[in-house]
């Protein structure tokens, strides 16, 4: 009795008492108060023996009593004892240190039911049950009558048993996501063992709807435990292609090495003879670069009636992703896409070509920065391949050679004080080497026969730029930037033109070309601000007026030596020398062309003559009211340039947008030729309009959001377990899409008209479209979401552009539906499952494509 501390009610009791040894005070070697607090220390950080390892917290409500003999105390009336992690609540609890157990039960009310029950809190995980045992030493337990929540996944037991390794084994459990105390549907199965974190193994198992058994079921189940961190089985996923057939799809093997590279292996394989290989990868070095790989292969066997294709038809595929995270002095970017055939488009019929407009592009970049100098280097391949047009395209490689903008005067670290300080030039060199597959107008095959061809007719070269440029304050209002340009080309080719039988040909000679040209200009610019002023007893307080002119001046001398004049039955021709090349050829008439802009923005500030104390509120009028156009003082005739018109502004509080660009050739035609006199000098104004573009769009919804219906079904209480309501309503098996079902409605309204006027072969074309967007709740688990194009010109609907889609919210379930009605190639796609991802086998989706009748 000497060594124990009897508590007292509600206090704190330890099994580790430390016992201090008398020692004798003759001793010469006196032991100091301080020696025998450090030896006190010492004796209680001792490792104590026995099962028991950490100190064992208690307390109750009712009564504590405890038997020193039996080595057993219990706990009366809502007790709670604590030990390491593992905390257990109930009315009686039981402790007997002998044989290290504890036994919790619950208190029966008047109807005969244990309430409350039993809690007990492991970690994070949280059991109640009617009685639940439990060893200290082997950590094993057993519970009766369980409830639990194992990730998402509710769980009733029969009676569990608690092994070691968070290994659990129930005889008899009924499975759900459904937080009701009736839930909508769940798995009741037998001998089921849960491997925490891992997976879930039963013997036969059912599904039932509503308490009602179905025929869903089978002798055996196992269920894989989302684990992002962990290598595993991937459940492949069950449904219908109507044009496939029956599939399983995307199942695989999913290897995790370590945290920085994983790999996935996944395949498909479809009842009517259709498969599918996929292997995707992903690599990351912290502070240094990420990535992804991904290689697809696809076997499509079809019949004769239904087949795009006739026989079995392989396709591959090649993706590779690749950034550097840290890119101070060097990166490398990779896009890459190859496709060994176009990808399919499902909204194509039958009998026409596969080959749809679909291009894959892939282009690689590496950058390097010269420490210590002003010059970097960039280096590029790129790859794009036009499956609509045969045609391929390679760049192997690109290499550009740029630097920073160098100041001439400016000191180094000081501030710009005079306008010479901010002259600076920049110096760029590239080389680029091009090819393609074709050859005299025609797109050919790209095989070894045709290499030869592809690069006798490549394109290569080399182009140095010096641009010097300055930014100069003139009188504090004008901003004038002066800039000179210097370019010279370097090609190893050029044509030489003849006329042979009225018809013009060439030869090409080899050697090495300069090709060279200069510019020189000016922009200047400022801004004009103009406020106007009411009363201030007036709605409109003021009004403000933005201007921002611009005018620029470039000035480019004619090359004509890079020009040769033929003369053909049609007369005087000029042919480009260097036609094709990588860079272009310089003009060969000089040009002084004059840009002029000017753009302008009101607003206006209302003051609410509901609230006096508010602050005025800006609205604008304009955001944009723009005017630009050019003139060329060296050219033979029509100097001037078309004269383009634009403006864009919000109505009624941002409610409606509004936006027109036009265009006007500002000169006059006479029986369809044009005629150097301008427009309003016959009274027609700016011109004759040649295309414009006019845009209107609103968004109306409900101001009102949706107030939340008391369930019929009486939900699990919060105290007992945590709900599982779902934060957002999933529209489909798609995790990443949602629909909100808080707002009743929403509708959007977008009109467009372009009108494109051909002047020359008088030729009107104007397209005036009308688009619908918009979704309704038809009850609080009903929506509908509608999307589609109207065209006034054909007087129809835009097939390609409509679909309508239907939501339920089935609580623990998802259902949606997906019709294009009017596509060319009609197509549905129903899907049905339930939102928690354990349970995401048990999902039926049905897609199908058919023709228009």
């Amino acid at each position: 009795m000497n060594n124990i501390i009897l508590p007292q009610y509600g206090g704190s009791f330890s099994f580790r008492v430390p016992k201090l040894q008398p020692f004798s005070w003759s001793n010469p070697n006196r032991i100091s108060f301080i020696e025998m607090q450090q030896t006190n220390a010492q004796q209680q950080a001792k490792e104590p023996t026995g099962p028991l390892k950490d100190i064992i917290e208690y307390q109750a409500q009712d009564s504590i009593t405890f038997d020193i003999q039996e080595k057993n105390f219990n706990i009366y009336g809502a007790g709670t004892i604590g030990y390491e992690d593992a905390q257990l609540t109930a009315e009686n609890i039981s402790l007997n240190w002998s044989n290290n157990t504890i036994i919790a039960t619950g208190k029966k009310n008047e109807e005969g039911k244990i309430d409350p029950k039993p809690v007990f809190q492991q970690g994070n995980t949280k059991y109640i049950a009617e009685e639940i045992r439990y060893n200290f030493e082997s950590k094993r337990g057993t519970a009766r009558r369980l409830f639990t929540k194992l990730e998402e996944i509710i769980i009733r037991a029969r009676k569990a048993k608690m092994d070691v390794e968070d290994t659990y084994y129930t005889d008899q459990i009924k499975l759900t996501s459904c937080n009701l105390t009736n839930p909508h549907y769940f798995v009741k199965a037998r001998d089921v063992k849960f491997v925490k974190g891992k997976r879930v193994a039963s013997g036969p198992f059912q599904l039932y709807f509503d308490g009602v058994p179905t025929i869903l079921g089978f002798f055996y189940g196992l269920f894989y435990l989302p684990t992002p961190k962990a290598s595993g089985i991937i459940r492949p996923q069950i449904g219908e292609n109507g044009e496939k057939g029956f599939f399983l799809k995307e199942g695989g093997y999913y290897f995790y090495f370590n945290d920085y590279i994983d790999l996935a292996l996944r395949g498909s394989l479809y009842s009517k003879g259709d498969a599918a290989f996929m292997a995707n990868s992903r690599y990351k070095k912290r502070y240094g670069y990420n990535g992804s790989l991904e290689y697809t292969r696809v076997i499509t066997s079809r019949t004769a009636e239904t087949a795009l294709q006739e026989d079995k038809d392989k396709e591959w595929g090649f993706k590779w992703q690749h950034r550097t995270d840290n890119s101070r002095v060097s990166s490398l970017t990779a896009e890459v896409d190859i496709q060994s055939k176009s990808p399919r488009n499902s909204s194509q019929t039958r009998g026409e070509p596969d080959n749809i407009s679909a291009k894959t592009q892939s282009k690689i970049r590496y950058n390097r920065k010269f420490l210590g100098t002003p010059y970097s280097l960039n280096t590029s391949v790129a790859h794009s391949k036009d499956f609509k047009n045969k045609l391929t395209n390679i760049t192997f490689p690109e290499l550009v050679l740029n630097t920073t903008p160098i100041y001439i005067f400016r000191r180094k670290n000081s501030i710009p004080k005079y306008w010479y300080d901010d002259i600076n030039f920049k110096h760029t060199s590239e080389f680029k080497y091009d090819l393609n597959n074709t050859i005299d107008n025609k797109n050919l095959e790209f095989s070894r026969e045709n290499w030869p061809k592809f690069l006798k007719e490549s394109r290569y070269g080399v182009k140095h730029t010096f641009p010097i440029v300055t930014n100069i304050k003139l009188f504090n209002y004008f901003n004038l930037n002066p800039s000179f340009e210097y370019t010279e080309r370097w090609y190893f080719k050029q044509l030489a033109y003849k006329v042979v039988q009225d018809s013009v040909t060439n030869d090409t000679t080899k050697g090495l070309y300069r090709v060279w040209d200069y510019k020189t200009g000016a922009d200047l610019q400022t801004t004009i601000y103009g406020t106007h002023f009411f009363s201030e007893e007036a709605t409109v307080q003021a009004i403000r007026h933005r201007i921002e002119p611009s005018v620029g001046l470039t000035y480019s001398p004619g090359f004509s030596s890079y020009w040769q004049r033929i003369q053909n039955k049609n007369g005087e021709e000029f042919k480009d020398k260097f036609a094709g090349e990588v860079y272009g050829t310089p003009k060969h008439k000089a040009s002084a062309l004059l840009t002029m802009k000017v753009d302008n923005t009101v607003e206006i500030k209302v003051r609410d003559t509901n609230n006096t104390a508010a602050k005025p509120k800006k609205i604008p009028v304009f955001e944009s009211l723009n005017m630009s156009t050019t003139y060329d003082f060296l050219a033979d005739s029509f100097k001037l340039g078309d004269i383009n018109l634009g403006a864009r502004t919000r109505l009624l509080d941002s409610l409606i947008s509004l936006e027109y660009n036009a265009t006007f050739d500002p000169y006059t035609y006479i029986e369809k030729k044009r005629v150097e006199e301008f427009a309003w000098q016959h009274g027609k104004g700016l011109g004759t309009m040649k295309k414009y573009e006019f845009k209107a769009s609103t968004t109306l919804k409900s101001k009102y959001q949706k107030t939340e219906e008391p369930s019929k079904k009486e939900p699990l209480k919060k105290d007992a377990l945590d709900e599982l309501e779902p934060k957002h309503h999933i529209s489909s098996l798609d995790s990443t899409q949602y629909v909100n079902f808080d707002t009743p409605w929403q509708l959007t309204l977008a009109y467009s008209q372009i009108y494109t006027y051909n002047i020359e072969k008088d030729s009107k074309d104007t397209t005036r479209q009308l688009q619908f967007k918009g979704e309704v709740d038809i009850t609080q688990n009903w929506k509908i979401a509608f999307d589609t194009i109207y065209d006034f010109g054909k007087q129809e609907l835009v097939g390609s552009a409509t679909s309508l889609k239907v939501f339920r919210d089935l609580h623990c379930w998802q259902m949606s539906f997906d019709w294009k009605p009017l596509a060319s190639r009609q197509s549905y796609e129903f899907s049905i499952g339930l939102k928690a991802p354990m349970l995401q086998d048990l999902k039926f989706p049905h897609n199908r494509e058919y023709d228009k009748l």
